[in-house]
């Protein structure tokens, strides 16, 4: 088993001195040199020179190099397969870590040589391991950051297809130039900071750094940019009852502020801010605009949507769950704005020794907002999102992965059934379907009435990965036994 230990000098390893050299470091000490001075001049292990002399003495036509082979247990293409295979998983977003199976069942498999220890152990060793990841560049040991299985499985190309094509056809119909495609979204900003690095001696097992509370309160704001990297000013959420003029002092120049307990957007603070946008922007049915948002059950209030339409403003909603994809904002503005929000933060704690409060908030943003809504980072989000510039083919199918395991065909467009305008409410009223229904969910484990819809096993180079899939067997018995007996 290779074991990669580190050297503690700068001497050559043994079994690395090169044949013909060793050759002539042998014929130097038979020529009436000194094993020593030979060893020392040439760079060679004392005791490996005197091992090879002593076997050229016996027989001069010995070979001057190892005989010694490491035993590797997988090729080069089987390790490449088993590095395609983690790659892979990892893009699914279901990665295997250190403590897998994978490189045991896999030896197994192909009846490998294997030590004791991944036998007992059902495991690779530390050793295998350490070696695999130093000869495969490509992978790395990663933290993953927790994801859901909403946004994993929403952002699927089918959808996303469907959100370009509804923006191609509001954008030619409207014939929208780039300055009047604008963006809003919302984000949490708290008057506890997450603190930045800091220099530290080395070794030190705990770093401190002062903060204003254990748990900060959050001040909610709502900011709009356009494509070609313009922003509005700042909309504020603040946790109060009533609003204080106050609470903006030191704030982004234009900036606005209104007070709700919760802090948080709903109806009436999104008709607020419509009524800022709509200042802002100067919009009219002669000057129209287009707001891209997400579909929060805030934005589509009617109230807003008969402000919306009177002043000329079409609103196109993102598909549920795929703003961290789609959204400008989300992909690089707000990141940049909480990491110089941390460290102005940082620096106004250490200006100000007191904790930092709701009033102090707007303050803090202000020079945090001009770093982060430059041009540049502005017009980088429309432009990953394939807005602006208009690219529906913007992600590549990597991206698209994690919705992979639960991806299904597509419905058949097809009418099985001649002559009837409704086939569903053939389907529900069938007697055979009804019958074969009650057949299928007897016979076969319990399921959940889904549409019936074929379900392929699109992991099934992935074995590893752990899926549920008891009722799919039962949904394409119902699905075959349902076709057979109405044809």
């Amino acid at each position: 088993m290779v074991y990669y230990k580190k050297r503690k000098t700068d001497r050559p390893p043994r079994g690395k001195v090169n044949e013909n050299e060793m050759r002539a470091a042998v014929n130097a000490v038979l020529n009436g040199g000194t094993v020593y001075r030979v060893s020392k001049e040439r760079g060679i292990n004392l005791m490996t020179l005197k091992r090879y002399v002593r076997k050229c003495q016996i027989n001069p036509s010995t070979v001057c190099k190892p005989n010694f082979i490491t035993i590797q247990i997988f090729n080069n293409e089987e390790e490449t397969s088993l590095s395609d295979y983690l790659l892979r998983a990892s893009k699914l977003h279901y990665g295997l870590s250190t403590k897998t199976t994978l490189a045991y069942e896999f030896a197994m498999t192909l009846s490998k040589r294997i030590s004791k220890s991944w036998k007992s152990l059902q495991i690779a060793g530390k050793q295998w391991l350490h070696g695999f990841m130093l000869r495969r560049n490509e992978l790395s040991l990663r933290n993953p950051e927790a994801t859901s299985m909403a946004p994993a499985t929403a952002f699927n190309r089918y959808t996303v297809g469907e959100f370009f094509t509804n923006l191609k056809d509001v954008r030619l119909r409207h014939k929208f130039q780039p300055q009047n495609i604008y963006n809003v979204d919302e984000t949490g900003l708290t008057t506890v900071q997450k603190p930045v690095k800091v220099i530290a001696e080395k070794g030190d097992k705990q770093v401190g750094r002062i903060t204003s509370a254990e748990r900060g309160t959050l001040v909610t704001v709502c900011c709009a940019v356009n494509a070609i990297g313009n922003s509005i000013p700042p909309f504020f959420i603040f946790p109060r009852v009533h609003f204080k003029g106050s609470m903006l002092n030191g704030g982004p120049p234009g900036c606005v502020g209104v007070a709700n307990p919760s802090s948080w957007m709903n109806c009436a603070m999104f008709f607020e801010w419509m009524k800022h946008f709509i200042q802002n922007v100067k919009c009219s049915p002669a000057n129209p605009v287009l707001l891209i948002l997400d579909n929060h059950e805030s934005h589509v209030s009617i109230v807003c949507l008969d402000l919306a339409k009177k002043n000329g403003i079409t609103m196109l909603s993102f598909p549920p769950h795929c703003s961290h994809k789609l959204q400008p904002l989300d992909r690089s503005v707000y990141g940049p704005l909480k990491r110089y929000y941390n460290t102005a933060c940082d620096d106004w704690v250490v200006s100000n020794p007191r904790p930092m409060t709701i009033y102090d908030i707007a303050a803090v943003v202000r020079k945090a907002y001009a770093q982060a809504f430059t041009l540049s980072n502005i017009s980088a989000g429309f432009a990953v999102a394939g807005i602006e510039p208009f690219n529906p083919n913007v992600f590549s199918d990597n991206e698209f992965l994690a919705s992979y395991v639960t991806d299904r065909p597509e419905p058949i467009t097809a009418n099985p059934f001649p002559g009837v305008i409704d086939p569903v409410s053939v389907i529900v009223h069938a007697p055979a379907f009804n019958q074969s229904l009650m057949s299928s969910l007897s016979s076969g484990p319990a399921c959940s009435v889904l549409p019936i819809q074929p379900i392929s096993d699109p992991v099934s180079q992935l074995s590893g990965v752990s899926i549920n899939i008891s009722h799919q067997v039962s949904l394409e018995k119902i699905s075959e036994s349902w076709i057979k007996e109405v044809h």
